[in-house]
């Protein structure tokens, strides 16, 4: 599983619930688009959690591209947005 958000909290939280999931899985991390997509090409992951909103190439330019490859376009996409904020007291 692939987990994409520029959020490392959110990084973390998906990466603690996978991690706790019945079924094991290999889990990849890239808080950018570009090391998104460089993950998807070397360890073609069962599937992508996508934040679409980050800096520079976004979750919607990396779908776009990752639909014009043929090597990693069959990968199946779930696309999230999360907005964590610092609790206050």
């Amino acid at each position: 599983m692939l987990l994409v958000d520029d959020n490392e909290e959110a990084l973390q939280l998906f990466a603690r619930i996978l991690s706790s999931a019945e079924r094991p899985y290999d889990i990849y991390r890239a808080s950018s688009g570009a090391r998104a997509l460089a993950l998807l090409r070397s360890r073609r992951p069962d599937a992508m959690l996508l934040d679409l909103v980050m800096p520079e190439m976004d979750g919607y330019e990396l779908l776009r591209l990752n639909r014009q490859d043929e090597a990693i376009r069959d990968i199946p996409v779930t696309v999230s947005y999360t907005h964590l904020r610092a609790h206050s007291p």
